[in-house]
């Protein structure tokens, strides 16, 4: 079986250094707000790439999907305000910081 991946770079606004680790959690979502795929990531800093696959007969009932992500650190975290629409199999998504 062959996966659908959904790739890309989550970034923030503001221009600080986040010390690791960073941890970024990152959605695949259809257009009534169910999880479709789902992926974790660990990094270093700020920006986070990431990598979400899918098996793409779910895709087949779903033709708009969007991106939520979250940004955790020691520092603060980050995240989407508003899911991120998907246009093809890439995705630049600029989170914004979460009050605590």
């Amino acid at each position: 079986m062959t996966l659908s991946v959904f790739t890309g770079t989550l970034f923030i606004r503001e221009r600080i250094a986040i010390p690791a680790p960073v941890v970024a959690t990152v959605k695949l979502v259809s257009a009534d707000g169910e999880v479709l795929a789902a992926t974790a990531v660990e990094a270093d800093s700020v920006p986070v790439e990431f990598r979400v696959t899918v098996d793409p007969e779910i895709l087949d009932t779903h033709k708009h999907l969007a991106l939520w992500a979250f940004v955790r650190s020691s520092v603060g975290a980050w995240g989407t305000l508003e899911l991120a629409q998907v246009n093809g199999n890439t995705a630049e998504v600029v989170l914004t910081r979460i009050p605590e």
